[in-house]
């Protein structure tokens, strides 16, 4: 595989996390405002995943860098988290 390939690749999957992370987003908006302070941190930790992805897949298209085996890594820990949170919360609050 052309690392321009890898890139793209790569690139498309951050692209769809970042459409998973937005449609989070919008659902937590929409819970009651007696609810929202609950909720608060889980929504501040998805805006950081979303400026995460933004660099990274900024990054992918402007540097294309051959081993992206670390930055990998952090973006999947930082989602694993999110997965997590997003647990909580959906055991946590009436949708």
């Amino acid at each position: 595989m052309h690392v321009r390939d890898y890139c793209d690749n790569v690139s498309a999957e951050l692209m769809g996390w970042k459409v998973k992370m937005y449609d989070v987003m919008r659902k937590l908006e929409k819970v009651p405002s007696g609810d929202k302070e609950k909720i608060q941190p889980y929504l501040n930790d998805i805006h950081m995943v979303l400026e995460s992805l933004n660099d990274r897949i900024a990054q992918l298209r402007t540097e294309c860098p051959v081993s992206w085996d670390p930055q990998k890594k952090e973006v999947d820990e930082v989602l694993g988290k999110i997965r997590t949170r997003w647990d909580e919360v959906s055991a946590n609050i009436p949708w």
